[in-house]
């Protein structure tokens, strides 16, 4: 009888994950995951840089009151 788990016919044992590259015991955050923040936050900020003022100049003539010119074209009795 083959060992268990080990056999041809089933599931082999799965192997224990590895440590990420870099990881020390007792680290709430690896290097990895700062850098992925970091890059994030930057591409959030160069994202912000370019759509408020696309959505300010889009935006901007909704909120301007503009006086309408008046023009006498004759008197009202006409």
């Amino acid at each position: 009888m083959a060992e268990e788990g080990n056999d041809k016919q089933g599931a082999p044992n799965r192997l224990e994950k590895p440590e990420p590259a870099g990881y020390f015991p007792g680290e709430s955050m690896t290097r990895r995951t700062a850098f992925s923040i970091g890059i994030q936050a930057v591409g959030g900020v160069a994202l912000a840089a370019v759509a408020l003022p696309a959505v300010g100049f889009a935006v901007a003539p909704l909120f301007e009151e503009e006086s309408e010119p008046w023009q006498a074209v004759g008197p009202i009795s006409d």
